[in-house]
């Protein structure tokens, strides 16, 4: 019967250091791979429990730190047609520029189950990315500082602030207009405080996070407390928690009147 070898590739917006943590620390790897006990050498065992009753039961291959995992993979269901230990598993862990490239293969598989298996991966590759992209807790004081700086209007402290979460590249968007870099993001701010004097720039809700992107609602109050404009913010962090974009979206006066 032939063998397929399944390759699932997925971008992280984490360090490596922080990826293979959760590719070498037992309770991490349960925060992706559910109900597992993970051994920390070559030659240990890993096995990871399904809510059925069944199991997926391997054994360490290879570990290199904030590189590479290897391990052995098969079921202990008969059903499965892959018995414990058969197929094999690497997980390849490379530098980018926004984080980390995850390269999973998966060989020794039949051809029939390799599609199934890719669907599989991904979704715990996505947890895993999720997770390792979340874990700095990095999100929250990057909006804060962020918000703090359409604020402020000083425009050397508005400047300080900028410096601790937007890069250098980075590239704001809204209906409005578009700024590219720190300079031209904190003009753009200073123009818009011209036009609205006195009005607080103010986030409201939760901050919502997932795979080094955050989203979040806001809104713009007169010294009244009248609301004047509310909307919504999309932004892409980097693995060190800088702003590499933002996109704003202005909501109808509908949704605030």
């Amino acid at each position: 019967m032939k063998s397929d070898v399944v390759e699932v590739r997925m971008r992280v917006a984490a360090h490596p250091a922080t990826v293979f943590r959760f590719l070498s620390d037992p309770d991490r790897f349960r925060q992706w791979m559910g109900d597992a006990t993970l051994g920390a050498a070559a030659g240990e065992p890993l096995t990871v429990r399904y809510p059925n009753g069944g199991s997926a039961i391997g054994t360490i291959h290879e570990i290199v730190p904030d590189k590479r995992l290897v391990f052995s993979w098969g079921y202990s269901d008969p059903a499965m047609q892959l018995p414990p230990n058969s197929s094999r598993v690497s997980i390849e862990l490379t530098p980018i520029p926004s984080g980390t490239l995850i390269t999973l293969r998966h060989s020794g598989l039949a051809s029939e189950t390799a599609r199934n298996h890719a669907m599989g991966w991904r979704h715990y590759l996505s947890a895993l990315a999720n997770a390792a992209a979340t874990v700095a807790g990095l999100a929250a004081p990057a909006v804060d500082a962020y918000q703090a700086a359409w604020a402020e209007r000083d425009p050397g402290k508005r400047a300080a602030l900028l410096a601790r979460c937007w890069d250098s590249g980075a590239i704001f968007r809204d209906a409005m207009g578009y700024a590219e870099g720190r300079d031209d993001l904190a003009d753009y701010i200073g123009a818009a405080q011209s036009f609205a004097p006195n009005i607080a720039f103010e986030r409201v809700g939760p901050l919502l996070h997932a795979h080094g992107h955050v989203n979040y609602r806001w809104r713009m109050v007169a010294p009244d407390g009248a609301v004047m404009m509310t909307g919504n913010n999309i932004g892409e962090l980097s693995p060190d928690g800088m702003f590499l974009s933002m996109t704003g979206f202005w909501e109808p006066p509908a949704a605030f009147a």
